[in-house]
């Protein structure tokens, strides 16, 4: 996908994804240089499991802690979380 960045402006991705894409940890400072590289990048979503998610949209990033769920409660699977997130931020 690096040869299309440049005429991407939304992308949502989750932390492998990101690290395929760009070749770096996902993380804020490698978020940022991914933006400024590709200025037509204006929005980027990676989720990043239990740990939450990082945006960048208009030249900031900002992480947000996943929710909090109760000890009792038992994920069985996740298939599907990262798209329905995306619909989600769509919406």
């Amino acid at each position: 996908i690096q040869p299309f960045l440049a005429d991407v402006h939304v992308l949502f991705c989750n932390r492998l994804e990101f690290e395929a894409i760009s070749e770096t940890p996902a993380n804020a400072p490698n978020l940022r240089s991914l933006m400024v590289k590709n200025p037509k990048l204006r929005f980027i979503s990676i989720t990043l499991g239990a740990d939450g998610v990082l945006i960048g949209a208009n030249g900031q990033v900002t992480k947000y802690d996943a929710l909090k769920i109760d000890d009792d409660f038992v994920v069985r699977n996740v298939t599907g979380a990262g798209d329905s997130f995306a619909a989600g931020v769509m919406h």
